[in-house]
């Protein structure tokens, strides 16, 4: 089955981030009614994580990675993501969000 956006969803505006060094939390809607929830951040912001933590290593969940936070580029990954065909990245990056009534 082929996927196709709806929406994406930014749950933390843009212009309260570092668009440099900086992660944020979408949910991606898709036309079937399903949702999703991903994290985007850039590259650099995992070594403020690490400082953060005052660690040498970090162990974290799996993002998505854009050279700067912009919708431009979180919409271009996403156009990528839905192009796979055996939804393993998909999966494994995304979170399916179930709501009940």
């Amino acid at each position: 089955m082929t996927k196709r956006i709806f929406k994406i969803q930014l749950v933390t505006p843009l212009e309260s981030c570092n668009p440099e060094c900086d992660g944020i939390d979408v949910m991606l809607h898709l036309a079937d009614g399903r949702m999703f929830q991903f994290e985007v951040a850039t590259p650099s912001v995992i070594y403020e994580w690490m400082k953060d933590e005052k660690s040498r290593f970090l162990l974290w969940q799996p993002q998505i990675f854009v050279g700067k936070l912009t919708f431009e580029n979180i919409s271009a990954a996403f156009q990528e993501l839905i192009k796979e065909e055996n939804n393993a990245l998909f999966d494994m990056l995304g979170t399916l969000q179930i709501f009940n009534d």
